[in-house]
């Protein structure tokens, strides 16, 4: 077992056997949870030092990511990290739809991407070339970070060429839609192709990122000492069950590519899929998502229990459950293969929350 230290958390050797308990639907002592403080001074654990250089064909994408590592490093260094807590950063990327010609437009308030095509049928998948510019800049930058945060932080695993979400992003939603429900088979075959594709980009990218910390995470801090993924297909919300049943195949290419997964459950429009999704045997772990419509955690208990009766690993987000309704929920939900974020609002509370599960679990 390939020892990984990350000195901004001081129980970093106890998380990693929670963690690991985690995906095998086990515990060892308690759950785990997300725990971290703003503190405001800066970690003596952390001291200033320059950022480690890496190669880049461009001296923009150089620039571009020492400010990146630099802000993130400035963002951990004034946290303090509790329980299975860690600095994880990944990049927003959207090289794919850059690789189509896709433009970005300023809405006001957020950005979208502009569809580069109108119909499936103008979809080349020649255009998916993992030596692609796009490609080469995204290596090139996470070498960058993951170098800088060695030791300290982890860098995770951007979205990659995620199920329907990528394509509608390159065909555009309304046109995608129409498509899957005129020429289903069309659309899985290019949806084939964007799971080989995620497979490719995967491999590229673990082996950058392993060259400076043990294992992985994304954007979601479930850390796994080896090949871990996060499944998404957002898209989901909008197909019926029938179509949904039609992109399984691609879903299970994504997971069996990793040695864990877990599947980013995101609304209550797709739960019309649940079913589905707990079928689906190649999936570790469930992160549920209610939205930002849901005001009570509490109220999805019967969810929760759902996916931990099916044998998945359960990840609760939504509304980030203070300590009082995180121990509200550790009575209705099994302890095993268990994680959560909880939302605390100092070093003190981080620490009686902590002391007040270990009795519940004695």
């Amino acid at each position: 077992m390939a020892r990984f230290d990350l000195v901004t958390n001081q129980d970093w050797e106890s998380a990693q056997k929670r963690f690991d308990a985690f995906w095998e639907h086990e515990m060892l002592d308690r759950p785990c949870f997300y725990i971290s403080v703003e503190t405001g001074k800066e970690n003596p654990l952390t001291p200033a030092r320059a950022q480690i250089q890496t190669p880049f064909e461009r001296e923009e994408d150089r620039r571009a990511a020492e400010e990146f590592s630099r802000s993130f490093r400035e963002e951990y260094r004034k946290k303090k990290y509790y329980a299975e807590g860690l600095p994880n950063m990944y990049p927003n990327w959207e090289g794919i739809s850059a690789m189509y010609g896709c433009k970005v437009k300023d809405f006001g308030n957020n950005f979208g991407i502009l569809p580069a095509v109108d119909s499936i049928y103008d979809f080349d998948p020649s255009i998916l070339d993992i030596n692609h510019p796009e490609v080469r800049r995204l290596l090139e930058n996470l070498e960058h970070y993951a170098a800088n945060a060695s030791g300290e932080g982890l860098i995770g695993l951007p979205p990659l060429a995620n199920a329907g979400d990528t394509l509608a992003k390159i065909v555009g939603y309304t046109n995608l839609l129409t498509d899957l429900a005129e020429d289903p088979d069309a659309v899985i075959r290019a949806e084939e192709v964007m799971a080989d594709f995620w497979c490719l980009l995967y491999d590229k990218i673990y082996d950058v990122l392993t060259k400076y910390q043990v294992g992985t995470c994304s954007w979601l801090p479930t850390w796994y000492r080896g090949r871990g993924a996060l499944i998404e297909f957002d898209f989901s919300a909008m197909i019926n069950p029938e179509h949904y049943e039609r992109y399984l195949p691609t879903l299970i290419r994504r997971a069996e590519h990793a040695e864990k997964s877990i599947y980013h459950l995101d609304g209550t429009l797709t739960l019309r899929h649940i079913d589905l999704i707990l079928g689906i045997r190649e999936l570790d772990a469930i992160q549920w998502e209610p939205g930002v419509q849901c005001e009570n955690i509490l109220e999805w208990i019967p969810l929760m229990q759902k996916i931990q009766s099916a044998g998945k690993s359960l990840y609760v987000s939504g509304p980030m459950p203070d300590p009082e309704t995180a121990k509200e929920l550790l009575k209705h939900l099994s302890p095993k293969g268990l994680m959560m974020p909880v939302r605390v609002k100092s070093c003190d509370e981080a620490e009686k929350f902590l002391e007040d599960v270990e009795k519940m679990y004695r």
